[in-house]
């Protein structure tokens, strides 16, 4: 996944050394409603009975979806001297990630146990299960990947100072009032 996303990055760069206005923004977790990815891997896993702990202390930033369109049209409307550069965009509101995934679901009505699974340990299940589904060709994702092992077990916060200096973006929404707005739109929709 990051590799795929720094090859993109590069492609851009290089089209931008011939004339084209681009400006890359980095937006990191995004939610909200509609979410295809986060949300419904989480539920996925809440439905096992149990989320997998690897570090209980893990600081995250996510970014509301409708600040994710708040950065664009930023990035839209920013002076031509931004060309070329790249923002990070969050929410810059870092929060506890274990309390932010058991409020989500337990709002959203699945029972949430935490497994402390060691990180070693995890990342073992993880490659032998991705091997599974690739061997096997499997439909979907295995319920633990190398991806997943990295998302829950390290912090991962990003500053978002340059974009809010230079483009001007600032979240208009909190994260508190995007997840209200994710645990509302997941509640009346089927998971």
């Amino acid at each position: 996944y990051a590799k795929t996303k720094l090859q993109a990055e590069q492609i851009v760069d290089q089209h931008v050394e011939i004339g084209l206005p681009a400006i890359t923004l980095r937006p990191q977790g995004i939610f909200g409603p509609r979410d295809t990815a986060i949300i419904p891997r989480l539920i996925r896993v809440a439905k096992k009975g149990f989320i997998p702990v690897m570090n209980d202390h893990i600081k995250i930033d996510l970014t509301y979806v409708d600040n994710v369109c708040e950065a664009i049209f930023c990035a839209v409307n920013a002076s031509e001297e931004f060309i070329g550069q790249k923002y990070n965009i969050t929410n810059g509101e870092p929060v506890d990630q274990l309390v932010t995934l058991e409020t989500l679901l337990q709002r959203l009505g699945y029972p949430v146990k935490r497994k402390i699974i060691p990180m070693e340990k995890a990342w073992k299940i993880a490659g032998a299960m991705e091997w599974v589904y690739r061997t096997f060709s499997l439909k979907g994702e295995p319920l633990l990947t190398r991806y997943s092992v990295c998302t829950l077990a390290f912090t991962r916060t990003l500053s978002i100072e340059k974009a809010i200096r230079e483009l001007h973006y600032v979240p208009k929404f909190s994260m508190k009032d995007g997840l209200e707005r994710t645990i509302l739109w997941f509640g009346r929709s089927p998971s």
